[in-house]
């Protein structure tokens, strides 16, 4: 299992945070992780990448990631302002939150799978209204409906260790919701 995956996101959904709760799931599976992120011009609703690398051996590699055989798009505007496939690799994954059905969706990529998950109105119902709805948790585990790449169970503690109280409850509930209510498409 060796895979680089970018998050798309908006300043304040949490992109960077997803990544580092998911070296963490990763760590207790023995695996290794790495995160990154690129803020650009750093305010809050600005679009931001977040980077993983997740590997079974070792990760000695340190640059940006360019071309990756993953997205996750944790803001459903995202598509309309900047091509969010840019470097995906053929019959790489993408991971979005839309209200769409994948038939519906083009990103000019032939894909292996893409999974689907309306993670705004998740957010909305767990975390209530938000200018920049929280969306990373649920996104999680629409990645890990996708791709298999860390079990629910390693990412639920690495959410506990992070989230305490209401707010840690809320996150568990958000990231199973995620899982459970993620429409995956396999192309292959």
């Amino acid at each position: 299992m060796s895979m680089e995956i970018v998050f798309h996101g908006r300043g304040g959904q949490g992109a960077v945070t997803a990544v580092e709760i998911l070296v963490k799931a990763l760590s207790l599976e023995e695996k290794f992780g790495q995160s990154q992120a690129s803020y650009g011009i750093e305010r809050r609703g600005a679009p931001v990448l977040a980077f993983l690398r997740a590997d079974d051996k070792p990760i000695t590699i340190r640059s940006r990631i360019r071309n990756p055989n993953c997205i996750v798009v944790l803001d459903e505007q995202l598509p309309n302002i900047i091509n969010v496939a840019s470097g995906l690799r053929d019959g790489g994954i993408a991971v979005l939150n839309t209200y769409k059905d994948p038939e519906d969706i083009v990103l000019g990529v032939k894909l292996s799978k893409m999974g689907v998950v309306d993670a705004t109105k998740i957010s909305s119902d767990i975390y209530g209204q938000r200018p920049i709805p929280i969306t990373n948790v649920i996104m999680m585990g629409a990645l890990i409906a996708t791709t298999e790449l860390v079990s629910m169970q390693s990412t639920v503690k690495a959410i506990r260790h992070r989230f305490k109280g209401t707010l840690g409850e809320k996150n568990e509930a958000a990231v199973d919701h995620g899982y459970n209510l993620t429409k995956v498409i396999s192309y292959e």
